[in-house]
């Protein structure tokens, strides 16, 4: 199989969801490292920069993993991946998920502040605009909740099954 070839077949959605997993699954990993250190008292449990590694991890990893389930979506329904990077903000995950599906209170601020770690936080210690990082404080987006993984769990199988329901045996297949 020539190269051309697996760069193709690698855009269908079944790699995009196979990518998306492995992020989840790591995302997970964070979590029941951090879970036992931080909701008892982070400070007497673990140094604060073992917390803040888990935590950011988190929330870095769940984001790349709902960054490439929506593009398997995209794909599914016979768009573009690169579409995404058309947009003013290729990182905008609130208005992408809340394109293919509704979101509820408490997922939309949870993607808030995956969107915050994609275009900052997990990256920075700051943003490029001191406005950015007053209104991120000023919504604490750069925090974590005790339903972060449950709400991030339920939100990714429901976008995992658009996926399947709307791509074709195709678009999951590999030559």
């Amino acid at each position: 199989m020539s190269i051309a070839k697996i760069y193709e077949d690698r855009q269908k959605p079944f790699w995009w969801v196979k990518t998306a997993n492995g992020l989840m699954l790591s995302a997970k990993l964070s979590w029941d490292a951090l879970d036992p250190l931080l909701w008892r008292d982070p400070w007497r449990f673990g140094p604060v920069h073992v917390v803040v590694a888990y935590w950011n991890s988190f929330l870095l990893l769940t984001a790349f993993a709902f960054e490439n389930l929506y593009r398997a979506i995209l794909v599914a329904r016979g768009g573009d991946w690169r579409d995404v990077r058309k947009g003013k903000n290729p990182h905008a995950l609130v208005k992408q998920l809340s394109s293919v599906t509704t979101l509820t209170d408490e997922e939309i601020s949870l993607v808030r502040r995956l969107e915050t770690y994609l275009l900052w936080v997990g990256r920075y210690t700051v943003p490029w605009e001191l406005q950015t990082y007053v209104d991120a404080s000023q919504e604490f987006r750069e925090s974590i909740q005790g339903s972060d993984l449950s709400t991030a769990t339920g939100l990714y199988r429901r976008l995992l099954s658009l996926v399947q329901s709307e791509a074709t045996v195709e678009m999951f297949g590999t030559d």
